[in-house]
């Protein structure tokens, strides 16, 4: 599977992520103002699920919403990603809130409800 970053949400990213900004308690127009920033980043993972993730101010690249059909069989390939991109290096990825992301990566670092990953 293939794994590439979007240079603007899609109409398909939109759909895809529109669950997840519920989940969230975001609303569009807050994702809409982080974009407006720099830091942020769509990955298209297959054309199957989506992920927006963003720099926050600890220097660390969070996922903020994922979305998307047959997420589960993306997630693989998305932390391959995410491992091999070169502007990644020395830094951490978080993921915070739902459960299913531990079960999902059992082999990332578990503080409370956030998890964590050196790259």
């Amino acid at each position: 599977m293939i794994v590439r970053r979007e240079p603007k949400l899609t109409e398909a990213a939109f759909r895809a992520l529109g669950p997840a900004v519920v989940r969230a308690n975001f609303e569009w127009p807050d994702v809409l103002d982080i974009m407006r920033g720099n830091g942020w980043a769509i990955w298209n993972c297959g054309s199957l699920s989506w992920v927006f993730t963003m720099v926050n101010t600890e220097g660390e690249i969070e996922v903020l919403l994922a979305g998307g059909r047959e997420a589960r069989k993306c997630v693989g390939p998305w932390e391959t990603a995410m491992r091999n991109e070169p502007a990644h290096k020395g830094l951490t990825l978080r993921i915070e809130g739902r459960r299913g992301w531990a079960r999902l990566l059992p082999h990332w670092e578990r503080r409370g409800d956030v998890l964590y990953l050196k790259v």
